[in-house]
C-alpha cells in the first residue's frame, strides 16, 4: 500500500517546483478547452506568454498574399475563376454581340435591297396600266366619268407611292420603320383596284390592262412575302 508524500517532502525533493507545476497544468487545461464537448481539442491554444500556437495535428492557416487575392476559390464546389478568365469571357461575349450586330445590319441591308425589285415592278406595271386606261376606247365602255377617273387614279397613286418608296430606300432608318406600312398600303390599294377594273369594268378580258392590273398586285404581294412569294420570283410569276 502506497501513501502520498506530504507537500513539504515533495517540495524538498522537487526543489519547490511542485506547486508551480500544478498551477501550470491547471492553466494549460483551462486554455485548451474542447470545441464541442466530445473531447476534440481546439485548433489553437494560448501559452503563458499569450502567444497563439496551433495544436498538434492541425494545419497552420495559410498566409494571404496579394497574388492570392486575384483568385476567387470556393473549396466546396471546386470553382476557380481568376481575372484573366473573366476578361476572356467578357471579350468573347463582346465579340459575339458585335458579330450579331453585323449580321443584323447585313440582313437589313439585304432586305432593303430585295424590296427594290417589287417597287420597281409596281412602277412599271402601273405605267403600263395607266397607258391602257388612257388609250381604252373599245367595249365595254366606261360606266361613267367618275369610274374612268378612278381607273386613272389607281395606277397614278401606285406609281407615286412606289417612286417615293424607291427614293426613301436611301434613308435606311425611315424605310425600316415605315416600309412595312407602305407595302401593306400598296397591296390593299392594288388588290381593290385590280378587282374593280378586271371584274366589273373595263378590263374584263385578258389584255395589257388586265395583266398590268394584276401585276401590281403580284409585286405588292412579293414585297410583303405573302405565301413565300419572294422578290426574285415576282418576274417569273408575271411572265
Amino acid at each position: 500500500m502506497t501513501t502520498s508524500k506530504p507537500d513539504e517532502e515533495q517540495d524538498i525533493e522537487t526543489g519547490g517546483e511542485a506547486p508551480a507545476t500544478a498551477v501550470k497544468r491547471r492553466k494549460k487545461k483551462k486554455q485548451s478547452a474542447t470545441s464541442d464537448g466530445e473531447g476534440r481539442p481546439s485548433a489553437i491554444t494560448m501559452d503563458e506568454e499569450g502567444a497563439l500556437t496551433p495544436t498538434q495535428g492541425t494545419t497552420t492557416p495559410p498566409k494571404i498574399t496579394p497574388q492570392d487575392t486575384r483568385t476567387i476559390t470556393t473549396n466546396n464546389s471546386g470553382l476557380s475563376i481568376d481575372q484573366q478568365t473573366i476578361l476572356t469571357m467578357m471579350t468573347q461575349i463582346s465579340t459575339q454581340y458585335k458579330n450579331m450586330e453585323k449580321d443584323r445590319i447585313v440582313r437589313e441591308e439585304n432586305g432593303i435591297n430585295q424590296m427594290r425589285l417589287p417597287l420597281v415592278g409596281m412602277m412599271v406595271s402601273s405605267m403600263v396600266l395607266l397607258l391602257a386606261v388612257l388609250s381604252w376606247k373599245g367595249l365595254p365602255m366606261w360606266k361613267s366619268a367618275v369610274w374612268r377617273s378612278y381607273a386613272i387614279a389607281y395606277p397614278c397613286v401606285t406609281l407615286v407611292i412606289s417612286l417615293m418608296g424607291v427614293l426613301k430606300m436611301c434613308n435606311k432608318e425611315f424605310y425600316l420603320s415605315n416600309g412595312k406600312f407602305i407595302h401593306v398600303l400598296l397591296f390593299l390599294w392594288n388588290f381593290v383596284g385590280a378587282c374593280l377594273l378586271t371584274f366589273l369594268n373595263p378590263f374584263t378580258q385578258t389584255g395589257n390592262g388586265y395583266f398590268a392590273a394584276w401585276g401590281t398586285v403580284i409585286f405588292a404581294a412579293g414585297a410583303l412575302g405573302i405565301r413565300g412569294i419572294g422578290c426574285n420570283n415576282c418576274v417569273t410569276i408575271v411572265t
